[in-house]
């Protein structure tokens, strides 16, 4: 299965919402075990943590330069060409331009950057656990193996309404891990449709998706297996249908698209959404359908693979 895709877009996201700069609760940040020590602590705007971008850079092995005239940062590491500008929501990696919830800024006289973006942009795996932020990289000797986030308690609740088992989802699934890779996901839950709960999941990362799609008929299941066994453990779902879109904004018209996928946001850019993969949990049955939605034929669906859970 193949998606023509022209154009690179993601939105970095964090899992705490809020809409001004604070540090009321200091987070720590680890590098391979190894504390980073910062003159200012990093801070939260608009849900997304920011860290002096020095300290981080060095404890990554990321080579930087600051051009003071431009404000703008540029890092290389392991031929990855990294370039943030202060005020500027929009960063580069080797020349593809990636949007950002939050700018790289200045605070109290230092340049903040975007945490997670840095981190995944350089292939390292960002864990949180309360207040303590851990970065490993992959390639570090004691590292081969990703660290497992924690997994939250699973009681059983009875009569939820869509907006919490949504919230539930975005709270703790915004982010899901499998073979070293990271999903960035949002969730929006439709009840009771065709004898199914069903629960729409939206990615905005090009290279996320296309992992999604092409590393295996059963990779979709394997990284949100854990989301359908949790929608049936805690909220007594037996029929679960998952689907994963391709969800991003464009700068100019993304004519690679079929046009009932593309919307005019109205101030020149173009909203995407692409439903791509659809996944059938029947719990009664411990079964698994993954099914393929070919965008370049009107979304026509084709059955991947079904096999036992």
């Amino acid at each position: 299965m193949k998606m023509k895709i022209a154009i690179a877009t993601a939105a970095i996201l964090f899992a705490i919402s809020s809409s001004v700069v604070s540090a009321d609760a200091r987070k720590n940040v680890t590098v391979n075990g190894q504390a980073v020590l910062f003159d200012q602590n990093p801070v939260v705007k608009s849900g997304v943590t920011l860290v002096q971008f020095k300290p981080i850079f060095k404890e990554l092995g990321i080579s930087v330069q600051w051009n003071q005239q431009k404000k703008q940062i540029t890092g290389t590491k392991n031929g990855k060409h990294i370039v943030l500008t202060v005020g500027s929501k929009t960063a580069y990696v080797n020349g593809i331009p990636i949007k950002l919830d939050v700018p790289a800024q200045i605070v109290d006289g230092s340049v903040f950057v975007p945490l997670r973006f840095i981190s995944e942009s350089t292939g390292s795996y960002l864990g949180i656990k309360g207040n303590l932020i851990e970065i490993r990289n992959f390639s570090v000797q004691g590292a081969t193996t990703q660290p497992q986030p924690v997994k939250p308690q699973v009681p059983q609740v009875n009569n939820a309404t869509d907006d919490e088992i949504t919230n539930y989802l975005n709270s703790y699934f915004s982010t899901v891990s499998y073979s070293k890779q990271i999903y960035d996901l949002r969730y929006l839950t439709v009840s009771n449709t065709n004898g199914f709960f069903n629960v729409g999941v939206y990615v905005e990362d090009l290279s996320q998706m296309k992992a999604l799609i092409s590393t295996g008929p059963e990779y979709p299941h394997k990284v949100m297996g854990e989301v359908a066994n949790v929608l049936h453990t805690k909220y007594n779902k037996d029929n679960i249908g998952i689907l994963m879109h391709l969800d991003f904004d464009a700068p100019f018209y993304p004519d690679s698209f079929h046009a009932s996928a593309i919307t005019d946001n109205g101030d020149g850019t173009y909203h995407v959404n692409v439903p791509a993969i659809s996944l059938m949990y029947d719990f009664n049955k411990k079964t698994v359908r993954v099914y393929a939605i070919n965008p370049d034929n009107k979304y026509n669906v084709s059955l991947l693979s079904e096999f036992k859970l």
